[in-house]
Formats: structure tokens, C-alpha cells, sequence
């Protein structure tokens, strides 16, 4: 059947569910499929029209779900790219069906397919009422091409941080331990990879916090990156910090993992499936406890070298784009 995607725009901001999105159809595309990409109201057109096809819903459109599944006849199919669960964020990995928002349970009970980006979303729409054999895991891939060559030498401890300034992503909190505890002989520079733009009154507080004493020598907002651009942020930086609250998937984390950089990230979701002490990395239990690792290491030079050899050591296999496409094309049509 025809794949269309009723996608936001693929140009927009780069949040992981568009970079997946985008990245996707591209590798479809080059792989020969037939697709679409709608926008809601083209999508409702078409189902009106008859047009057949699998229709691929991001989660973004939750609410737009009961009049597509109103027009959808036989012969047309609704899928759902389940990149998370807006009750994720709200109420953690351990989210139960009674916290779900009316149109979140519709899509569970409802889409004819599901694709999960992770083991850990498989099971989570599992437990919260999708058929079994509904939801086709179907993981990202990731532009990082294998291990990165190790940066220039620096008595600096260069940490980055790849989040759209966004509540849920903990930047603020991060930012305010940092504040409150750096001393002024810590060796640490710190770069924030991600849009400014998502949440006006959170980037500002953000920024706030950045542009306090202690910090505004050491901080730098960068605003979006593109994926390639953030890659080549990661492969010059000495350690990755996640403060997020929950990741249905981790894509930074991923890249991380691929190029050889070690990371510090809160628990939470599918972190816990990509951050390992085998690897380097190191799981903690909140925004303050990163803050609080990461000057532990800007103290411990030692400690991060060999943190970095265990990141080099045990790095994931790339994996190109079109190996997910050939995964999607397989487990969910």
C-alpha cells in the first residue's frame, strides 16, 4: 500500500521526531517507495477521496486522530509513528492508562499500527493497551559514521548539551546547580545545542541563569544546530550531559554512543538502554545530580580520560538511515 506520512513539516524545527521523520522518507524515497507527505488537511482530504493507503500519523496530531479515523474506510489504514506520549513527559516512564489524555488512549486502543522508535516504547504502548504485535519497533539511525578521532588536548573540560530549551529537557536546573557550585579553579566550558525559540519564557530563564557571573564565561547558548552540526559539536567535546526527564529514544545519546563520547544523563525512559559505565557514560537520578557529576569530573582529569577510552572501546555500530528505512519497509506495512 502507498505510505503517507502526515507529518509537520520536515523543515521545521529539528526535534527528534522530525529528524526521524525527515531522515525516514528520505531513506524511503531513495529506496524506491511510493509516499506522501500530507499535512492534516490534505490528509483529510484524501481519506475523504478514497485515496487508499497506509496513513502514518506523527504523535503530534494525537488530536486530529478521531476525524481520520472517522473518514478512513476499509481500504485505507492509519498508523501511528509513536515517537512518545505527551503523558511521558508529564508523568514519567511509569505513566498508567488512567493519566493518559482522552486522545492518547484513542490512539492506543485504536491506530491499526504503531511504530515504536525503541524496545522501551514498544513495551510502554504494550502496557498501556495496544495489541500485542501492533507496535513494530523501528530505531533511528544516525548520521555519525563510527568512532571520533579524540579532540585536541585541553585542561578544559569542554561538556555539551544537545536540548531545545524546553520544560522536561531540565536545562534550567542543570544551569542553576552549575551556578550555585562551580568554583572559580573548575576547568569547564559548557555549550547548549538547541532551539530558543519553542518556549520563549524557559529559554529566558535559561539564559538568565547562563549569563550569571559564574557562568557567562563558561556558557554558551548556541542556539539549533543542524543534525550534522551537532555531530560535529559532539565529536570535539569531551563529555555529553542529558538533563532530560525522560527520552522515548535518546538520538543525542545515540550519536554520542557512536562517535565515542562519554555521557552524563538522568535516567528515564530508553536512557538507561544507551548510557552504561561499560561505556563511559554514567546514570544519575536528576537535572542537579548531572551538575553535580560534571564538576566531579573537571576535578578528576583522570577519571574522564579513562571514561573516555571505556566510550571509544564500546561504541554502538554506525547505523545508516537506510537500514531503518529497510526495518520500516519490513516490520510495518
Amino acid at each position: 500500500m502507498r505510505l503517507r506520512f502526515v507529518v509537520p513539516d520536515l523543515g521545521g524545527p529539528s526535534t527528534g521526531g522530525t529528524v526521524y521523520n525527515r531522515e525516514l522518507v528520505r531513506a524511503l524515497a531513495a529506496h524506491g517507495v511510493s509516499l506522501d507527505v500530507l499535512d492534516v488537511s490534505r490528509a483529510e482530504r484524501a481519506l475523504a477521496a478514497g485515496e487508499t493507503g497506509t496513513y502514518w500519523l506523527d504523535t503530534l496530531f494525537l488530536a486530529e486522530l478521531p476525524r481520520l479515523r472517522q473518514l478512513a474506510t476499509g481500504a485505507q489504514r492509519l498508523g501511528l509513528l509513536a515517537h512518545y506520549l505527551p503523558a511521558l513527559v508529564r508523568y514519567g516512564a511509569s505513566v498508567s492508562r488512567a493519566e493518559l489524555a482522552p486522545e492518547e488512549a484513542l490512539a492506543v486502543d485504536c491506530a491499526d499500527a504503531l511504530v515504536a522508535p525503541s524496545e522501551f516504547m514498544r513495551e510502554t504502548l504494550e502496557r498501556l493497551g495496544a495489541r500485542r504485535g501492533s507496535v513494530a519497533v523501528v530505531e533511528p539511525g544516525r548520521l555519525a559514521r563510527g568512532v571520533a578521532p579524540l579532540p585536541e588536548p585541553s585542561a578544559t573540560l569542554r561538556a555539551l548539551v544537545v536540548a531545545h530549551l524546553v520544560p522536561g529537557k531540565g536545562v534550567d536546573r542543570l544551569l542553576a546547580t552549575l551556578a550555585a557550585h562551580l568554583e572559580r579553579a573548575d576547568p569547564l566550558s559548557l555549550a547548549i545545542a538547541g532551539s530558543m525559540t519553542q518556549d520563549a519564557a524557559y529559554a529566558e530563564g535559561c539564559r538568565v541563569f547562563a549569563t550569571a557571573p559564574s557562568l557567562r564565561e563558561r556558557v554558551t547558548l548556541l542556539g539549533e544546530l543542524t543534525p550534522h552540526g551537532v555531530n560535529e559539536r559532539l565529536a570535539s567535546c569531551d563529555l555529553l550531559l542529558s538533563a532530560s526527564s525522560m527520552e522515548s529514544f535518546g538520538m543525542a545519546l545515540a550519536e554520542a554512543r557512536t562517535l565515542g563520547v562519554p555521557i552524563v544523563a538522568r535516567a528515564g525512559g530508553n536512557v538507561e538502554n544507551l548510557v552504561s559505565t561499560a561505556s563511559g557514560g554514567e546514570l544519575v537520578a536528576d537535572a542537579a545530580s548531572v551538575a553535580a557529576a560534571c564538576l566531579a569530573l573537571c576535578r578528576k582529569p583522570a577519571e574522564l580520560a579513562a571514561r573516555r577510552e571505556r566510550a571509544q572501546a564500546n561504541v554502538l555500530p554506525p547505523r545508516p538511515w537506510s537500514h531503518a528505512a529497510k526495518d520500516f519497509l519490513a516490520r510495518a506495512r
